[in-house]
């Protein structure tokens, strides 16, 4: 089994030298997506705290794999960069722009065999 991305992950793959005073923010972005892939995957609302900069998930309904770790990581990412494409577009060009996917099918595919509860329709 794996854990879930901490911080430091976190800074890494981010990329460049991220000063500590965004370390909440950064907390705030990675609890949130662990928050997320564990309802993604039908499990019970958790709370997320962090100690030094490592998560603890409370009640550990759904346990981290390497699958829902890269997707909480790949989503705590997608949070933070989105400030950087306003009304979803990543650039511009003389040919038009280049758009943000509103859905990452990476993500739906970390989450595929993850789910323990499905909605009745």
């Amino acid at each position: 089994m794996a854990d879930w991305p901490d911080l430091a992950m976190l800074k890494q793959a981010l990329g460049g030298s991220i000063p500590s005073t965004k370390d909440d923010l950064l907390q705030q972005a990675l609890g949130a997506a662990i928050e997320g892939v564990v309802d993604d995957c039908g499990g019970a609302q958790v709370e997320v705290t962090f100690t030094a900069g490592v998560p603890s998930v409370q009640p550990a309904e759904i346990t981290a794999n390497h699958s829902l770790a890269a997707a909480a990581l790949l989503l705590a990412v997608s949070v933070m960069k989105a400030p950087d494409a306003p009304f979803g577009v990543a650039s511009t060009f003389d040919t038009g722009g280049i758009y943000v996917a509103r859905h990452n099918p990476n993500y739906t595919r970390l989450l595929k065999g993850n789910r323990i509860r499905f909605g009745i329709a």
